[in-house]
């Protein structure tokens, strides 16, 4: 092998491994992504627990039949808060899944990651 080959080879090489680890960067950056997404979908889902708690605890200081109109406007935003928190919640989990798919996919693990950097260092 000439001098010229190791070297296009350790240029491809170091090619493969940049692609590589940017691939995983990307991936690992869209997981916090939806990590987040996650997170704010349980905050969304316990602020609707608390609104609950709060009508439940305070219900012996009023009437019901007096504030019936107010109780269906909460009840209203109790709901959509509902729908947004469980939208948050699946749209994370399921990114979260959709994300190991694609790391699967890209069949990377880190035993072959580094032998291809010691590979690339111990070249001359």
């Amino acid at each position: 092998m000439t001098s010229e080959d190791a070297s296009v080879e350790y240029r491809n090489d170091a090619a493969k491994m940049r692609t590589a680890l940017a691939a995983v960067r990307t991936l690992e950056a869209i997981r916090r992504s939806k990590l987040a997404e996650l997170r704010t979908g349980i905050s969304v889902l316990a602020i609707t627990l608390s609104i609950l708690t709060v009508l439940i605890s305070t219900s012996g200081f009023w009437n019901p039949a007096t504030v019936s109109f107010l109780l269906g406007i909460v009840g209203i935003l109790i709901a959509i808060l509902l729908i947004v928190g469980s939208y948050f919640f699946y749209q994370g989990l399921r990114g979260m899944r959709e994300i190991d798919r694609q790391r699967e996919q890209l069949a990377i693990d880190t035993e072959s990651l580094d032998k291809m950097y010691h590979d690339i260092l111990n070249q001359d």
